[in-house]
C-alpha cells in the first residue's frame, strides 16, 4: 500500500511543480479562492507524503521538507514569465501544511489512519 501513496506523492509533487512553473498570462487575481487552492493543496501533499515514509518519521521533519518545496518553487517562479514570488502563496502553503499537522492528532484516533502508517 505504501507503494501507491508514493506514486501518489510523487504525482502531486510533480503536478504542482509543473502547474507553479508553466508561464501564464496576466490575469485578475483571485486571492480568497487561490490562496484556499494553495492550503488544500499542501494539505493533501502533507497527506500523501505522510503516508508515503516510514512511520517512525518527525512530522516536522516532513513539514519543513514540504515547507522548503513550496518556498523553492515561489522563488523559481519569479524567473517564469507572467509569474511571480508571493509571500500570500507561501503564507497559504504553510497553512495548509499547519492544518494537516493539526489534523494528526486527530486522525491518529481512527484505525485506518494507523493501519495505513504501519504498512
Amino acid at each position: 500500500m505504501k507503494i501507491l501513496f508514493q506514486l501518489l506523492f510523487a504525482t502531486i509533487l510533480f503536478l504542482s511543480l509543473y502547474l507553479s512553473l508553466t508561464p501564464v498570462a496576466k490575469t485578475v487575481p483571485m486571492l480568497f479562492n487561490d490562496k484556499l487552492v494553495h492550503a488544500m493543496s499542501y494539505f493533501v501533499l502533507m497527506l500523501t507524503f505522510d503516508f508515503s515514509v516510514k512511520s517512525g518519521e518527525s512530522i516536522i521533519v516532513k513539514a519543513v521538507f514540504v515547507f522548503l518545496y513550496s518556498c523553492a518553487i515561489e522563488y523559481a517562479q519569479g524567473f517564469v514569465p507572467g509569474r511571480d514570488v508571493s509571500m500570500m502563496d507561501i503564507a497559504a502553503n504553510a497553512a495548509g501544511i499547519i492544518a494537516f499537522m493539526m489534523c494528526v492528532p486527530i486522525l491518529k484516533r481512527y484505525n485506518a489512519y494507523r493501519t495505513l502508517r504501519i504498512t
